[in-house]
């Protein structure tokens, strides 16, 4: 797995086995929370603004914050993972905002640079291909024999709990927040839906893949099937029902109670989306590169064709380039990368050729399509869900990009961890272009702990400005260089292994914002205070960052800010591939030139650094 290190166990270790052996999530000390808060603050502040923030954090230290702090700490001494259900709630299902274009996870299948490269008249054959490898890694999760995920040095093990988000799981819109259904089971805890949907031109259609006895079809099997779905769906253009899940949850919200109550048939076919474990989408549509398949992932033409609700929602193009898109509250993105990847390396090992057996089963039953029953209204609400994703999709941009001058081998061997590097890397590139910081948001995983997903490292420091500020100033040495960006890059990787020990100060902050609500208290000012969103608190991190590994999978989120740049990167030996998303109707961001400026930054960096040898 990617980011992992392998190890052997006899007898094999199950897949859950190991999860509740994990220890729970700690809860920082309150007076580090608020420090880390403080210093992450600072750059982006003016020296008065500053004091008023340190005022403002020692009143909340001594005061309401002390009282919430003991709340959250009885909180977490009767659950596991106290952050668990809130994270699920506030940062995914209380969002309003439209999950097409603005919030999904998008990913692209590397094939198209090897295996797999653009070629008509092979969608059928490889949706069949990607499809049979997909559900053997159903099947392999469900017997639990997905190795466990561990640290580098094979030390630390994971938690593989969000590896049950990746199947069969659904989204129920709802008016104020929405419901997330995870219908996935190991076989040792019974019954699991083995379906699949299949959507082209519009048309739903219910493949089941499996026999009775849990035999999965041969790759030729399910070829015939999506043969079937194809000629069956290809004279007119169907219902284009998955378009509704493109709106605003509480517009989507109340189509969805609507479409029920019209016809208890409409309850079952949505129903039977949610539990399926995964959604195909044919899709029109030729990619010739990897900007173009992540463009299409994004914020493709044709929203007819696809489903918003599904963490695993895959396109598979009209030339054979796949990608996919889907929900990001039931796992991290790492899960899909992984999936991807194990997918990506069967891909390579077979050429790309047929899986399994290569029987076929006559008189097999056919997809069965899915038909709802609308009226006006039900037209009125696709209409309205196109709308609402078309301007969405006409705003934003995305890039896939590459840097062959260096990579993780060179940058390591200047003495430098690649993530960290790339990521000062951020903040100069931004400094020089705007002359001014960005606050910065970066993945770090707890997945060490139980049921552990994510908190943020705030890369924006006083050591990261002070060195990008050196970097323009030309009073200062090469010497005097080099040493600021160590030491921007230090703190930056103590940041890193603080939060992933539970050492973050967002997630603490969150939880003391939550109680404070659920308490019926009023928000304290700390959160109130125009540095908290300055700093990037409340979802206002400028730049929204993620290293998606070394493996060559890549993935990527739209921007958090409407000023600011979603960037999701991967490191190769002798290169750097980012995807870059930015809203292309504000006026001060530009991914081309971003990208372009990002060179420039590396560059400096690199002879910065083969000076300093000379």
């Amino acid at each position: 797995m990617a980011g992992s290190a392998a190890v052997s166990e006899n007898p094999p270790i199950k897949t859950f086995q190991l999860e509740d052996t994990l220890p729970s999530l700690p809860v920082p000390p309150l007076d580090k929370t608020l420090q880390r808060y403080l210093a992450s603050a600072e750059p982006v502040l003016t020296p008065d603004e500053y004091q008023k923030t340190a005022q403002i954090v020692s009143d909340f230290e001594k005061g309401v914050g002390k009282q919430l702090h003991e709340k959250l700490v009885q909180k977490a001494n009767t659950s596991r993972n106290w952050m668990e259900k809130w994270w699920e709630e506030k940062a995914y299902m209380e969002t309003r905002a439209p999950a097409a274009v603005l919030c999904n996870i998008v990913g692209g299948i590397n094939s198209i640079i090897d295996i797999w490269p653009p070629e008509e008249g092979t969608q059928l054959e490889r949706a069949a291909i990607f499809t049979w490898y997909t559900l053997s890694h159903f099947q392999t999760l469900r017997r639990e024999e997905v190795p466990v995920d561990r640290s580098r040095d094979g030390k630390t093990v994971w938690s593989m709990q969000q590896l049950k988000g990746l199947f069969n799981t659904g989204r129920k819109p709802g008016i104020e927040r929405d419901t997330l259904y995870r219908h996935f089971k190991t076989e040792s805890e019974g019954h699991c839906p083995d379906h699949i949907v299949v959507i082209s031109n519009g048309h739903m259609f219910i493949m089941r893949p499996f026999s009775d006895s849990g035999e999965l079809m041969s790759s030729h099997d399910l070829f015939r099937q999506f043969t079937y779905i194809k000629e069956q769906s290809s004279h007119t253009r169907g219902q284009g029902m998955g378009a509704l899940s493109a709106d605003d949850r509480t517009t989507y919200a109340k189509a969805y109670d609507y479409l029920c109550e019209l016809d208890p048939a409409n309850a079952q076919h949505l129903k039977t989306l949610e539990t399926a474990i995964n959604v195909v989408q044919l899709q029109e549509g030729a990619p010739k590169n990897m900007s173009e398949l992540y463009s299409m992932g994004m914020h493709g033409p044709n929203v007819h064709n696809r489903f918003f609700d599904k963490i695993y929602g895959v396109i598979v193009h009209e030339n054979g380039t796949i990608c996919c898109n889907g929900d990001h509250a039931p796992a991290d993105g790492i899960v899909l990368v992984n999936h991807f990847y194990w997918i990506h390396q069967n891909l390579i090992d077979t050429a790309g050729a047929w899986p399994g057996s290569n029987s076929v089963t006559p008189d097999l039953p056919m997809p069965e399509r899915m038909v709802f029953t609308v009226d006006e209204r039900v037209k009125n609400d696709l209409a309205h869900a196109t709308e609402t994703y078309n301007k969405n999709a006409n705003i934003t941009e995305v890039m896939n990009c590459q840097n062959s001058s260096m990579g993780k081998k060179w940058i390591r061997a200047q003495g430098f961890h690649p993530d960290a590097f790339l990521q000062m890397a951020f903040q100069y590139t931004y400094y020089r272009m705007y002359n001014k910081p960005a606050p910065t948001y970066e993945t770090a995983t707890t997945r060490k702990y139980y049921h552990g997903r994510t908190e943020t490292v705030r890369s924006c420091t006083m050591e990261a400005l002070t060195w990008s500020k050196a970097m323009l100033d030309k009073s200062k040495t090469n010497a005097d260089k080099v040493s600021l960006l160590k030491a921007a890059h230090d703190k930056h990787l103590l940041l890193l292994k603080e939060c992933a020990n539970g050492d973050g100060c967002d997630r603490h902050l969150l939880g003391l914002l939550i109680l404070a609500q659920e308490e019926g208290i009023s928000i304290p000012e700390i959160f109130t205070d125009p540095a908290f969103t300055k700093s990037g608190g409340g979802g206002n991190f400028v730049l929204s960052t993620s290293l998606t590994g070394y493996i060559g999978v890549h993935g990527m989120v739209m921007a958090m800010t409407y000023n600011g740049y979603g960037i999701f990167y991967c490191f190769a030996d002798d290169s750097i591939t980012l995807n870059m998303a930015a809203f292309k109707s504000c006026p001060e961001t530009d991914v081309k030139r971003f990208f372009q400026q990002l060179n420039v930054s590396l560059f400096d960096m690199q002879r910065m650094l083969v000076a300093s040898k000379m």
